[in-house]
């Protein structure tokens, strides 16, 4: 799948017991084992979340209110997971992010200490 890419997570349950999909974005190409990066984005919500990478309603059609990249949730992720995910349903594609958009994430993931030694090591060798 290209970088830019973004499709809406499978659903997941808050601690309220709703279920929700949270937006994930492709930030790397794949590498030798077809694995990109994939970020997750969350609403802004509270004065501790990191606040590295923020996005505004409007950067993105999915992106209602004042979000973050939640760079704890930063996964390695198969591209063939992702395209069948997509086709059966599980993962829902939604629209490309701009140019803009993913070199400020990108620049955030390089500073982010939130990052696992994994996911930075593969964005290097990338």
């Amino acid at each position: 799948m290209p970088k830019k890419t973004t499709f809406l997570s499978k659903p997941e349950k808050s601690k309220s017991g709703k279920e929700f999909r949270h937006l994930r974005i492709i930030v790397s190409d794949s590498d030798k084992n077809n694995e990109q990066i994939v970020v997750s984005v969350t609403s802004l919500k509270f004065d501790n979340q990191d606040k590295s990478c923020i996005i505004h309603p409007g950067e993105h059609p999915f992106i209602k209110h004042k979000s973050i990249i939640d760079f704890k949730r930063t996964k390695i992720m198969s591209t063939i997971d992702i395209i069948n995910g997509i086709n059966k349903g599980w993962l829902i594609k939604k629209e490309d992010i701009s140019d803009t958009l993913l070199t400020r994430i990108q620049n955030a993931l390089k500073q982010s200490k939130f990052i696992s030694a994994e996911v930075k090591s593969l964005f290097r060798y990338l």
